[in-house]
């Protein structure tokens, strides 16, 4: 089974239409998004219609980000804040709750976690949901594979970081780093053995381009590979530029896009 995994959307329309061109051209069996499709950029709608267009014509599993679960909470009228929120993010999220214009918890089939095959799927690790801890140490990941290795797992998928990684745990020793973009890595089972996946992120991707994990299940294991994304990106900035957000958060939020 081949399935396309992206994350961490963030409103960024333009990128979310050239990855699902991306996608379509791999002759993938399933895709799974892995949450966060809202707040930082401004074309909400757009991003929301381009992901209900694409859902009617090809089978995607729906995982919950914690920036999803701040509009499932703002809509529902209780506390969408999981802890202080910078300035820039607070404004950003009542903007783009102020935008939305249907309840985004009934327009997707959401998912907490999911599993096919012997991969686990989740926003941002292994640990119970609403738990939004970061897998960017190494003791983090060795943490959550060993957690994925003791249910039998071979492995986990999990974006919120913004950045692509492959890591592989062997039995409970150490944590190795693995090229993943542009090179095929393929993940036999043994005993004690558990990969730890990122695809990167979609929208807002944090030192490198957008990107989206192809991973390929089968009975010789697990095939993987982070293929990067191009589009224009000076457009998706002037679009920031041009809302009504303030400046300082303008400022803040296209800063991610200058390198």
């Amino acid at each position: 089974m081949k399935i396309a995994i992206f994350s961490d959307v963030h409103s960024n329309s333009l990128a979310l239409e050239k990855t699902l061109e991306v996608v379509e051209l791999e002759n993938v069996d399933e895709v799974v998004f892995l949450g966060d499709l809202l707040t930082y950029g401004c074309n909400i709608q757009e991003t929301i219609n381009l992901l209900i267009r694409y859902s009617q014509k090809r089978k995607i599993h729906f995982i919950k980000g914690n920036h999803d679960q701040i509009y499932f909470d703002m809509q529902a009228g209780v506390e969408f804040q999981y802890k202080p929120f910078p300035d820039f993010i607070l404004e950003s999220a009542l903007y783009t709750g102020e935008q939305l214009q249907s309840n985004l918890h009934e327009l997707f089939q959401w998912k907490e976690p999911l599993t096919i095959g012997n991969v686990f799927f989740s926003h941002a690790n292994a640990l119970e949901y609403g738990n939004w801890s970061y897998l960017n140490k190494d003791q983090e990941i060795m943490d959550t594979a060993s957690i994925l290795s003791q249910k039998g797992y071979l492995g986990g998928v999990f974006g919120h970081t913004h950045r692509p990684k492959l890591s592989i745990y062997q039995n409970g020793d150490d944590i190795q780093e693995l090229p993943i973009i542009g090179k095929k890595q393929l993940i036999s089972p043994s005993i004690g053995k558990c990969f730890v996946a990122n695809p990167g992120s979609i929208g807002q991707p944090r030192g490198m381009e957008s990107s989206v994990l192809l991973i390929d299940i089968n009975k010789s294991g697990v095939k993987l590979e982070v293929k990067t994304i191009s589009y224009d990106v000076d457009k998706h900035c002037e679009d920031i530029q041009s809302s009504t957000l303030s400046k300082a958060t303008k400022d803040k939020l296209i800063s991610y896009y200058k390198n």
